[in-house]
């Protein structure tokens, strides 16, 4: 259909009843037009976050530290599109790939912040919106270096590698964690590192793509000096990327060897077997493969560990699972009364539901289920749509 025809249609629909009352829409357009407060959500945990604007405006600017950012004299955009259509048009890449990805025009990245309500004083994650980079193809090269090992896809490979192990009773539960992976991945050696495997003009739409990060804040534009862009597509591939070459130098040159190490970018599951003593030698030896790499650590507490949504419970010599939500969550979901697609509220609930059933185990699943049909009813959902979203994939009433 043509862009007209669905203007056509669109104009000929009648929009949505409200689903709320006037006094809360009266509410929300007072607040929202209070400049002394933001109003944001949370980093996590679907939360509503309220802020002094002079409270958020500080939290942004404690991250625009000078070691990590560089104010610019002028808006960068057009020199950064310009310098991108040379290295597109000289590149390997078929004409066709070349005319979808071509951009005639862009606008400045803007940086904004979620609020990390799950750690001490709520820091902001920063968030760039997408750049003249983000239509590169680079974004699809997920194969860049072979899964090793210790490579996670998700919660579900994750409980598949764990399910079947065999745990001694002086094996420790452990995660290392890196600060801040995205803006301090070193460039210029990851670059190095891709030159062994892609042409040199693949290789340069990779640095524009790298290095060409920058962004508006109040007026002003900063460029972004080491580490991948933030909001880049290609920025979690070139992490993981950059993680298995240090982890793997990490492992092999330390004289302890963890019994398994799993990775999900920057967030590790450990087993270590060696005693609580050398634990802190290994973070320092980890710590001390590159300046700009910094781990934390956190171990087993009451016998029980969170890596990604999967809580891990130490029960004799198994590991079990079951789905993990941090403190600060909400339990907030779309309502059953907002104005989505009927498919999109179901979808909620499988979704929910399927996570369930693949993360909790035997013992914990039933459970779980009865505490999703207790929070999808105070989302608004009756009993009888809860169950019936709820049901196994396949089957029939």
């Amino acid at each position: 259909m043509s862009d007209q025809g669905t203007a056509n249609i669109l104009s000929k629909a009648r929009p949505p009843k409200y689903n709320i009352p006037k006094r809360e829409i009266a509410a929300l357009k007072s607040l929202n037009s209070d400049e002394s407060i933001t109003i944001l959500p949370a980093d996590k945990g679907n939360a509503t976050v309220i802020l002094k604007t002079e409270e958020y405006n500080n939290k942004i600017e404690e991250l625009l530290d000078p070691v990590n950012y560089r104010k610019l004299q002028r808006d960068p955009t057009q020199s950064e599109l310009r310098n991108l259509i040379k290295i597109i048009r000289s590149s390997s890449l078929s004409e066709t790939t070349q005319k979808v990805i071509l951009l005639t025009e862009a606008v400045p990245p803007r940086l904004y912040g979620l609020s990390k309500i799950h750690k001490a004083n709520m820091p902001l994650r920063p968030i760039v919106t997408e750049s003249c980079h983000s239509d590169l193809p680079l974004g699809e090269t997920s194969g860049l270096a072979p899964p090793t090992n210790s490579y996670v896809k998700d919660s579900t490979d994750f409980v598949g590698k764990i399910r079947d192990l065999t745990l001694e009773p002086t094996d420790i539960l452990v995660s290392f964690d890196v600060v801040s992976l995205f803006t301090n991945v070193p460039l210029e050696d990851s670059l190095r590192g891709l030159a062994h495997m892609f042409q040199n003009d693949i290789v340069e739409l990779f640095r524009a793509c790298l290095t060409g990060s920058y962004f508006q804040w109040e007026g002003n534009f900063y460029e972004q000096l080491d580490g991948v862009a933030m909001g880049s597509p290609l920025s979690p591939v070139i992490a993981n990327y950059f993680m298995e070459r240090y982890e793997g130098k990490a492992i092999e040159t330390f004289e302890l060897k963890p019994t398994l190490w799993l990775r999900y970018v920057d967030d590790t599951f450990v087993i270590w077997k060696h005693g609580r003593n050398t634990l802190n030698r290994f973070l320092d030896h980890l710590n001390a493969q590159h300046s700009s790499i910094e781990f934390t650590m956190e171990i087993e507490q009451y016998q029980r560990i969170a890596f990604l949504d999967v809580l891990v419970v130490r029960c004799g010599t198994r590991l079990t699972h079951k789905v993990y939500r941090k403190p600060t969550n909400t339990d907030r979901y779309l309502h059953a009364l907002s104005n989505h697609h009927p498919s999109q509220k179901r979808g909620v609930i499988s979704t929910l539901t399927e996570q369930a059933r693949r993360i909790c185990g035997p013992e914990d699943l039933e459970r779980k289920l009865k505490y999703l049909e207790v929070t999808l009813r105070s989302n608004g959902y009756s009993a009888s749509e809860t169950r019936r979203a709820m049901r196994p994939k396949g089957t029939t009433v």
